[in-house]
């Protein structure tokens, strides 16, 4: 079953939202390199599969499928770092959650129209009660230009929404759960020595979608319920 459940107003908000965020992560360097490399003059597509994420009763699987690509041009060249420049005519064609629940699969579009960039999608956790997923996003230009953030996807209604963690940094890293209901994101700034004792942490209260932050050391009680039961795969890649 497939359906588009986002509006472009939704999708514009969330975008705009990220623009000071960068992190990276191989996990977006993966299906980035297959894409450029040494394919800068050529038009690359590739679809890829996110990391499998199985909820704590393994009744339930998520995933996501990103079909990306690259329109290469004669004048294009690869650099030093093994990516092309200039860094454009980046897509993402579209972004399909994957919901196995028993024997019954679910695919539902997020994404029905082409962003200028590549859009790579994670799954992190589920909540206790398996209703939502958390899950990490990475807006990327070239692996040299990633924005990064986070989201919830309600399973029973469809509905993604964005946590506005770190707003203020210019990094935010998902720690893990301090309780059933709250979710730590760490924040920081480019060049911050991490082990300092400086600590800034934006709790996401997922009963009521609300924010706060803590400037004290936090204990983590859960690093994510469910567990990670496959790695991110490329399932296509054509070069025309």
């Amino acid at each position: 079953m497939n359906k588009t459940i986002l509006s472009n107003a939704i999708f514009m908000t969330f975008f705009l939202s990220t623009v000071s965020h960068g992190y990276t992560q191989n996990e977006a360097s993966f299906p980035i390199r297959a894409l450029e490399g040494d394919n800068c003059n050529r038009v690359v597509e590739l679809v890829y599969q996110s990391e499998k994420l199985a909820s704590n009763d393994s009744s339930t699987k998520v995933y996501f499928e990103g079909f990306l690509r690259r329109i290469g041009k004669d004048e294009d060249q690869t650099n030093t770092l093994g990516f092309c420049e200039p860094a454009t005519d980046r897509e993402t064609l579209s972004i399909k959650i994957v919901i196995e629940n028993n024997n019954e699969i679910k695919k539902i579009e997020l994404r029905s129209e082409k962003p200028p960039r590549y859009m790579i999608f994670t799954p992190i956790s589920f909540d206790i009660k398996n209703n939502y997923i958390l899950a990490r996003y990475y807006l990327a230009n070239n692996w040299g230009s990633v924005n990064t953030g986070y989201f919830t996807y309600d399973l029973k209604s469809d509905k993604l929404s964005y946590i506005k963690a770190c707003q203020e940094e210019e990094l935010v890293e998902y720690r893990g759960f301090i309780s059933s209901l709250e979710i730590a994101f760490k924040c920081s700034v480019y060049g911050q020595d991490l082990t300092e004792t400086s600590f800034i942490y934006d709790i996401f209260n997922s009963s009521n979608g609300q924010v706060y932050r803590v400037r004290e050391r936090i204990r983590i009680k859960h690093e994510r319920f469910g567990e990670i039961v496959d790695s991110m795969s490329i399932i296509k890649r054509q070069v025309f």
